[in-house]
């Protein structure tokens, strides 16, 4: 991962992120992309804060990788590059940049609340 790409991710709507999140996820994990299954896809903030809880992410970022303290340090897209490469090295995470980023722009501080 390179910090262009990283800075790329920075300047997409939080729409625009959590659509490439969730057609990336399910193209990991299913093997199709939100265009090729049929359904709606609801809430994706919703979705990928679900998602978020249900592998653990909350423990990972704010427990062990130390989110809060990092951001204090980090500008964003640093911040994000460093998450990124903490993720790749987990396995289960799919797609490391598109999550790195939106946890940096909105997700990081819901997520840590409370931990």
């Amino acid at each position: 991962m390179e910090l262009e790409q990283i800075e790329g991710l920075m300047q997409k709507s939080d729409q625009e992120l959590l659509l490439q999140w969730y057609d990336e996820e399910l193209k990991e994990t299913v093997g199709g992309s939100a265009e090729d299954l049929v359904g709606v896809m609801g809430d994706l903030r919703q979705s990928f804060l679900n998602w978020s809880q249900q592998v653990g992410l909350s423990d990972l970022l704010c427990k062990r990788w130390g989110y809060r303290e990092k951001k204090k340090i980090l500008v964003p897209a640093h911040l994000a590059l460093s998450l990124c490469e903490y993720l790749v090295g987990i396995q289960g995470y799919h797609v490391p940049a598109t999550t790195a980023v939106i946890i940096v722009l909105w997700a990081g501080d819901e997520l840590c609340d409370g931990t």
